[in-house]
């Protein structure tokens, strides 16, 4: 419990990150129930402590449950200090073979660029710009992930649709 309340709590990321790696070290049922509830607390932001707690769902057991919890972090942000996050959300996809990662998987194996440059909801320049740099570092993860997932390699993601609309992922 005391690693849990600082993990969740403490200003220091530092620490936070440390409380996380020494909550992993616990027993394996234990940590996970407190990994899961860290993943939900809206205090826990900084992608440091976030790639921990992503990397001890995978140590401590993880279970299809938590892909709720990891799956929204991918998206939250693309600055460039939380490429470890992204690639360790990529990682746990990929070792656990998960099927649930697919939809966030083939929304980031073609390079990003905006549908409309000009509608009023484009993200900014900026925004584009760290997305495809991220994309850039971690899109031979993002292949690895679908290949262990389906046994298929593919180049782009609507060959990856075709695909999946014809072998299903039970």
């Amino acid at each position: 419990p005391a690693l849990t309340t600082i993990a969740g709590t403490d200003k220091s990321p530092l620490l936070q990150k440390r409380a996380v790696e020494l909550l992993v070290d616990q027993t394996p049922a234990e940590a996970l129930a407190a990994i899961k509830k860290l993943l939900k607390n809206p205090k826990v932001t900084d992608p440091m402590v976030l790639t921990e707690l992503v990397r001890g769902v995978q140590r401590c057991g993880y279970d299809k449950t938590c892909w709720a919890e990891v799956e929204p972090l991918f998206e939250r942000s693309f600055a460039q200090e939380s490429l470890p996050l992204h690639e360790a959300i990529l990682d746990l996809a990929k070792v656990c073979r998960e099927k649930q990662a697919l939809p966030l998987l083939l929304r980031h194996l073609d390079e990003p660029k905006p549908a409309d440059v000009h509608a009023a909801d484009n993200p900014p320049a900026d925004y584009w710009e760290a997305r495809w740099k991220a994309w850039q570092a971690w899109r031979p993860r993002v292949v690895d992930a679908i290949e262990a997932i389906t046994g298929q390699k593919f180049e782009n993601a609507e060959a990856a649709k075709q695909w999946l609309k014809k072998n299903p992922q039970k």
